[in-house]
């Protein structure tokens, strides 16, 4: 004897069936994930690293500094050519 229903509730295996052939579907259907960056993410990426490779600013160094240029002590060509070389240097 088979029994389809009774009052309305489905047989129990026929459920357990779709479960089985939904989840054989996923299986096959599975794929790995993947990330795709834009170039232009690339390219803020590598700004956003040196920026962090950048050394800290040191406030007591550049209140230094600023009291050397008020006092006219700051103006050597050679120490001005050499600092935009550190700057450059870290930037680039």
């Amino acid at each position: 004897m088979d029994i389809n229903e009774i009052k309305g509730i489905p047989r129990p295996h026929h459920q357990i069936e779709e479960a089985k052939n939904q989840t054989r579907k996923l299986h096959r259907k599975e794929k790995k994930d993947r990330i795709d960056i834009s170039p232009e993410a690339k390219r803020i990426s590598k700004y956003v690293k040196i920026i962090k490779d950048m050394p800290e600013v040191r406030e007591e160094k550049i209140k230094e500094i600023k009291e050397k240029i008020v006092r006219g002590e700051y103006k050597s060509e050679k120490i001005i050519e050499e600092t935009i070389k550190k700057l450059t240097q870290n930037i680039l």
